[in-house]
């Protein structure tokens, strides 16, 4: 289940791109910005990125920044009383937020970070499970399926299945375009659900819009069935 500090590093980070936006009026040519100590910032601009299902370049390790630590630091620290009653309940005493500030920072940071031209995951192991945790450094949401694939592919290993969670209302935590995949270490489990045999097109299937809009009108009126029209790409013998 999430925790308050869980929640709590997605509105930072989105804190920080919010802050490089308005020193350089584009989000969409931010590629990473992170405020290394209060007095000043530093800014990467790059063109805007790949939508997703383009070839990506390979992840490489990410060494840890040292001062990443001391920008959240600063920042919770400075923020007011009702920060603090919102998120753990309570208003605490110097001593008790300077406790709560590095739990917090420490519930954030991720062991391991990897990052290629495309996505940053960071990655968080707590056996039978390896958490992986992606965004884009542009901060756009994710549209490719295959990217979220390949990444876990890389990571964890190309027969370990992963699941996306789709969480009750209550427990809902949606702050950025942050995205996360839940992943067993074990190669040879399965989740008892989803297709039991590999079927991979070379290419998408096409419906016929028009008349699968038409069979779907019919049957809700209850004349018939309405069979619709799928185009299957063309597939040869390997």
């Amino acid at each position: 289940m999430a925790t308050r500090e869980g929640q709590l590093y997605p509105r930072l980070k989105t804190f920080v791109r919010c802050a490089a936006d308005e020193l350089n009026n584009s989000c969409h040519s931010i590629a990473y910005a992170s405020l290394l100590l209060p007095s000043f910032a530093t800014v990467a601009l790059v063109l805007p990125l790949p939508e997703g299902g383009a070839p990506m370049n390979r992840l490489v390790g990410l060494q840890r920044d040292v001062r990443e630590s001391q920008v959240y630091r600063d920042m919770l620290l400075a923020q007011p009383e009702d920060f603090y009653l919102s998120y753990y309940g309570y208003i605490p005493d110097p001593v008790q937020k300077l406790f709560l500030v590095e739990q917090t920072i420490q519930a954030a940071q991720a062991p391991r970070e990897f990052i290629n031209d495309v996505y940053r995951v960071k990655v968080r192991k707590s056996p039978p499970v390896v958490h992986l945790d992606i965004s884009r450094h542009d901060g756009q949401p994710i549209c490719s399926w295959r990217d979220l694939q390949e990444i876990k592919n890389e990571l964890v290993g190309p027969e370990c299945e992963a699941i996306d969670l789709f969480p009750a209302e209550s427990r809902l935590v949606d702050t950025a375009h942050q995205y996360h995949l839940w992943v067993m270490e074990d190669p040879t489990f399965r989740f008892p659900f989803g297709y039991d045999n590999r079927i991979v097109l070379p290419q998408p299937m096409q419906y016929n819009e028009q008349t699968v809009g038409t069979a779907a009108r019919t049957a809700a009126l209850g004349d018939g069935g309405g069979a619709f029209n799928v185009m299957i790409p063309h597939l040869t013998a390997s």
